[in-house]
């Protein structure tokens, strides 16, 4: 298979994504599937002069840092709100704090009252949403149902910038594959906020 990086790739620059996938297929191989762990494991025994080693953090202290860092961000974003309604009523969960990007690459999360309150906070986080959504579209365009699903969840939630973003993608490309009426595709897509 030929590889190239996503545009949201964390390789090191000068990474070949060629050897990256190359070295997936190896690991699939020896251990029967590719995951995190079998990366690591045969990241580790190839040491940081192997294939993928300068995508690993060899520094004990260093590599320590970055995984609380990482525990930290799961840890924020493991916490939402409850909107109510008007009549009290719980009517949609929502992060409690919300990453916002500065143009340096840095950031800060802001609690999402603070968002909603700003209009170009606001108006950044739909800029933002708007463009995973697209990008969720183009990992999935090959499957009919990806608009399905997309049409399931406007349908579900009519109040959210979700149905805003979904009105501006584009159609899906022509001769994507088509799951027809296996199972899969009679199941009803359950898509879980958060």
């Amino acid at each position: 298979m030929v590889y190239r990086r996503n545009k949201g790739s964390h390789m090191p620059a000068g990474f070949s994504a060629q050897v990256a996938g190359d070295y997936f297929e190896l690991v699939e191989h020896k251990y029967g599937k590719l995951t995190t762990e079998n990366l690591v494991k045969q990241a580790e025994r190839d040491g940081q002069a192997g294939p993928v080693g300068m995508c690993f953090t060899w520094d004990e202290d260093e590599a320590l840092h970055k995984l609380h860092l990482h525990e930290a961000r799961l840890l924020i974003n493991s916490v939402e709100v409850v909107i109510k309604d008007e009549d009290g009523k719980p009517a949609a969960r929502v992060p409690a704090y919300v990453n916002i990007r500065d143009d340096k690459g840095g950031g800060e999360y802001l609690d999402i009252n603070s968002i909603m309150k700003d209009p170009k906070l606001r108006a950044r986080i739909l800029a933002r949403a708007t463009r995973e959504l697209e990008a969720w579209q183009r990992r999935y365009e090959e499957f009919e149902e990806t608009r399905e699903v997309l049409e399931l969840w406007c349908k579900k939630h009519p109040h959210t910038y979700k149905t805003r973003a979904f009105e501006q993608l584009p159609p899906m490309k022509k001769g994507a594959a088509q799951m027809g009426h296996t199972a899969a595709a009679r199941r009803r897509p359950v898509i879980a906020a958060g």
